[in-house]
């Protein structure tokens, strides 16, 4: 496999219980799915360990570009934030899962999250409570947006098929004689 960042050759080892791919040339790290979890997961030391055990072999030459392909499925790879309130930017393969990891990244990610840690504990989880109530209002408004959509959905096609009305979308009713010719008022 090659690396998506430099695309010299991966290395497959075992570093703490963890199969993963090594680029020496970057230092970048492939991760199978739910391998980032797990090291996430296993503590500090570990993140720390796994860290520091890539050593990139020269001066590290990052391209950050558009065109990084999955080395297992040779798709491109999609970046993506680690959390939405980091600066964190990962690479995600969406067929296999697999996350490429630059060298440093793990480091970041680390810190970033003792960093929300820290951060929970000093205002007592009250940070914690209003994100988590923030995605649950989000939640009930997508439920509420769907249902919307479902029962005007059932009452345009009422307003057309029993009182010869169309209603197009985001629009006002018209009188299906009224429907332009190229308009299928069933839909």
């Amino acid at each position: 496999m090659d690396c998506p960042s430099c695309k010299s050759e991966l290395l497959a080892k075992v570093e703490f219980g963890i199969a993963l791919d090594e680029c020496s040339a970057c230092g970048g790290i492939w991760l199978e799915d739910g391998e980032l979890q797990r090291i996430l997961n296993s503590g500090a030391e570990i993140t720390l360990g796994l860290e520091e055990s890539v050593c990139p072999s020269g001066e590290i030459v990052t391209i950050r570009d558009l065109n990084r392909v999955c080395p297992k499925c040779s798709i491109h790879l999609d970046r993506y934030r680690y959390n939405y309130s980091s600066q964190i930017e990962l690479d995600t393969c969406h067929q296999c899962n697999g996350v490429w990891v630059d060298d440093g990244e793990l480091f970041a990610i680390k810190e970033f999250n003792q960093a929300e840690k820290e951060i929970t504990a000093a205002d007592g989880g009250k940070w914690l409570a209003g994100v988590t109530a923030m995605a649950e209002f989000e939640g009930e408004a997508l439920e509420h947006r769907q249902r919307a959509r479902r029962i005007i959905g059932g009452v345009r096609h009422v307003m057309t098929c029993r009182y010869g009305f169309y209603m197009p979308k985001d629009d006002f009713p018209m009188p299906a004689s009224e429907v332009p010719s190229f308009v299928d008022p069933t839909k």
